[in-house]
């Protein structure tokens, strides 16, 4: 069975392996999700919640532009480069 591609299954091939993503999620944003939340959220069978979803992205593009050599903006300019995308994501689904 084939794993699903999307941003959680990309933020988690991102930090290494789902447990480590799940820890890394729980101390960046306070949280105290468990190992199954991201599963859960790779299946569709909940819904990611908006900060989640935003954080997961800004790890993304981070290691995106790492793996291809590049050296990431600031924080304050990483932070409006994942809002711009999520905005745009958020104005398709409407």
């Amino acid at each position: 069975m084939s794993k699903p591609r999307n941003l959680i299954q990309s933020y988690i091939d991102c930090i290494g392996d789902a447990k480590s993503a799940t820890v890394a999620l729980n101390e960046a944003l306070g949280t105290h999700h468990a190992v199954q939340r991201l599963y859960e959220w790779r299946a569709g069978k909940r819904p990611v919640p908006q900060a989640v979803r935003d954080w997961m992205l800004r790890c993304c593009l981070e290691g995106v532009i790492r793996h291809y050599g590049g050296k990431p903006p600031a924080n304050e300019q990483m932070d409006r480069c994942a809002d711009a995308l999520c905005c745009a994501a958020d104005q398709s689904e409407s």
